[in-house]
């Protein structure tokens, strides 16, 4: 439909919609995190540690979480530095948790990382194995 047309801004406004309201979602996640209330805690971590969130959503938490200095946002960074699925995720998380006031030596890291990069499938599959017997 050419800009012109009577209808095009409604129909463009209609189809940027959803995008502007992951938006809105990204903002109001950063700003609960910025605020640093212990009862925003649960729900930013939510985010984070969500299969169903996008990448971007799950970033917003991680980056959320940067404001927070207890062991329940540390423990949100290192699970999404370990088990997220999305580079980029895992790679603000890694920051973000290097940069926490309870964060292990780098060395500790590196290694809780590598294991879990490395192990993260096979005692899956055990689990599997000892569900069949």
């Amino acid at each position: 439909m050419h800009p012109s047309h009577p209808d095009y801004d409604e129909l463009a406004f209609a189809a940027r919609a959803p995008h502007r309201e992951e938006e809105h979602k990204l903002v109001l996640l950063e700003s609960l995190g910025n605020a640093r209330r212990p009862r925003s805690l649960t729900h930013i971590i939510s985010h984070v540690n969500s299969s169903v969130a996008s990448p971007t959503m799950r970033r917003a938490g991680v980056s959320a979480l940067r404001h927070f200095d207890c062991e329940r946002s540390a423990g949100a960074l290192i699970e999404a530095v370990t088990m997220d699925r999305w580079y980029h995720v895992r790679q603000d998380a890694y920051a973000h948790y290097r940069q926490h006031p309870l964060a292990m030596d780098e060395a500790t890291l590196n290694s809780t990382v590598f294991l879990a990069e490395q192990w993260v499938a096979p005692p899956l599959a055990v689990i599997a194995r000892a569900q069949q017997l």
